[in-house]
């Protein structure tokens, strides 16, 4: 039955793929069996302040927020993630200016950020697995980026921050043994 309902409701929205909409935050199942979800893109980008629930009630289900699969728009300005989510997707291209990765995320996608011009400042979660390949890339913006001191990886992956002219100093923890090719491309 949650099947057909989250088909029907994909089906009646206009050019998105998600599976439901609750104040016009977009939501797409990730497992019905855990009534688990992550927020996308619908319709068109967002275009103000989101607040990101840690879960949200549709069809007298109640699902749990873990991701934030997709998500851009230039007029983007905060995005408040809950605690609940632990995998960052894609949020490429958007005009966020500030962005605080909780302390449950894990998981970064490869070229999360990437052309997000307007990215100033990051505060990277410590139990994040490791920093992905061009995660930073064209972020001119980009002045500070803090992480934990008890970050967990040996190595930050190539392209990481590519292009990111704004960035003067960065303090890389003393665990990380390995820097990928060109991770400081285009710097001043």
């Amino acid at each position: 039955e949650l099947k057909y309902i989250i088909a029907t409701i994909a089906n009646e929205e206009e050019h998105g793929d998600f599976d439901f909409k609750i104040d016009n935050i977009y939501y797409k199942v990730i497992s019905v069996p855990d009534l688990t979800v992550g927020v996308c893109n619908g319709a068109k980008e967002y275009e103000r302040i989101i607040n990101i629930p840690p879960s949200v009630s549709y069809k007298n289900r109640t699902f749990k927020v873990i991701s934030v699969e997709q998500m851009s728009g230039r007029n983007l300005i905060p995005v408040n993630i809950p605690e609940s989510v632990t995998h960052i997707g894609s949020m490429a291209g958007s005009g966020v200016k500030y962005l605080d990765i909780p302390d449950n995320v894990t998981d970064i996608s490869t070229s999360a950020f990437y052309g997000c011009d307007r990215l100033e400042s990051i505060r990277i979660s410590s139990k994040v697995k490791e920093l992905p390949r061009s995660l930073f890339t064209n972020c001119y913006s980009l002045k500070c980026v803090k992480w934990d001191p008890s970050y967990a990886y040996a190595s930050i992956s190539g392209h990481t921050f590519q292009e990111c002219n704004a960035l003067k100093s960065l303090k890389i923890p003393s665990n990380v043994t390995s820097l990928g090719d060109n991770c400081f491309s285009g710097c001043i």
